[in-house]
């Protein structure tokens, strides 16, 4: 998957992405970011956004979280702010069968909040609404 070269042409609304994230101690174990506090995080306003996450784990190949999903998803609700968890897409060679794979059972928690332009015209908007319904104006 490409990088989000730019993110404020992808996301013309967005002006700010923030994901914060924590990697959860085993398969689905809630990780200390019960206190809001993550020990990692990014935000990017209008630069380059890695859509996926890197995973920690020196045995998963092709791995990583995929955040892009739930940018989109965020920015179709405009929705400010959303957690969950995510499980890496990656895999790794089975102990002592080198043409196995299974997959790699790393989680994390996340956070990401998105600060949206302020949005403008509103009397632009009225006025092609009233437009559009065929109220003459004069």
């Amino acid at each position: 998957m490409s990088r989000i070269s730019n993110v404020a042409q992808r996301f013309p609304t967005v002006e700010a992405v923030t994901v914060e994230w924590e990697e959860c101690r085993h398969s689905g174990e809630e990780p200390a970011a019960e206190s809001g506090t993550f020990s990692h995080a990014i935000r990017v306003t209008g630069g380059t956004l890695e859509p996926i996450l890197p995973c920690s784990n020196p045995g998963c190949q092709g791995g990583g979280f995929e955040i892009l999903e739930a940018v989109e998803s965020m920015v179709s609700d405009r929705q400010e702010d959303k957690t969950g968890l995510l499980v890496c897409i990656g895999w790794e060679r089975t102990k002592g069968r080198q043409a196995e794979q299974s997959p790699c059972t790393r989680v994390i928690s996340y956070r990401i909040r998105l600060t949206y332009r302020k949005r403008g015209g509103l009397q632009r908007h009225s006025t092609a609404r009233k437009d559009m319904i065929g109220i003459d104006e004069a």
